[in-house]
């Protein structure tokens, strides 16, 4: 690789850098999604709950980000979805004043989840899950909306986190590793005639 390869190939570099930067600096803010997985330890209630959280791309100036969609299951009861916290960010009851709930997560705080934690639901039950101190969480179901005994239940465990890419990031990735491979591919080419001897 000679002096004009070495040139040629920075100079496209600056290209692909340049078109990055304003691809990703001209798109909207995305929405974080989380796998989150409460793991039971102790308690009569629900043994085992398989999330997938959505937040704003933003904080929300109380407690880590504002939670705007829930998927997955609890012991198997499917997720309908996240129940509005007319009070965001700040903490609300429920329409009976029974559970107490903000509906904010940080997935970079200890707790990840405030005392109030997130309220969802099923098709019949619902659900809160809280933050009882670092590495310490609650989840509580409740029938019908009713928070009394026996229909309520508690189990106290742990939950773990996990990042899910967004397709922009593959999609900005993907287009970064062609970008260069083309530009390492493309050379140009040498005009220069042969020597002969006279």
């Amino acid at each position: 690789m000679g002096p004009g390869d070495a040139r040629h190939m920075v100079r496209g570099m600056k290209k692909i850098i340049a078109i990055l930067a304003g691809f990703l600096l001209s798109s909207p803010a995305m929405a974080a999604v989380f796998a989150v997985d409460f793991n039971f330890a102790t308690g009569s209630g629900p043994t085992a709950a398989h999330l997938t959280i959505t937040t704003e791309d933003t904080l929300n100036g109380v407690f880590g980000y504002n939670v705007t969609a829930i998927e997955g299951d609890v012991d198997g009861d499917i997720i309908s979805g996240i129940i509005a916290n007319p009070g965001a960010p700040n903490a609300s009851n429920s329409a009976d004043g029974l559970w107490y709930f903000d509906n904010n997560f940080d997935p970079n705080g200890s707790p990840l989840l405030t005392s109030a934690g997130l309220y969802f639901a099923s098709l019949t039950k619902q659900y809160n899950l809280w933050g009882d101190g670092p590495g310490a969480y609650t989840l509580g179901v409740a029938t019908s909306g009713t928070y009394t005994t026996p229909t309520n239940s508690f189990s106290a465990g742990s939950i773990g986190v996990t990042p899910i890419p967004e397709p922009a990031i593959w999609l900005t990735l993907l287009a970064g590793m062609a970008a260069v491979g083309g530009s390492l591919r493309r050379r140009p080419k040498d005009h220069r005639r042969p020597f002969r001897a006279a």
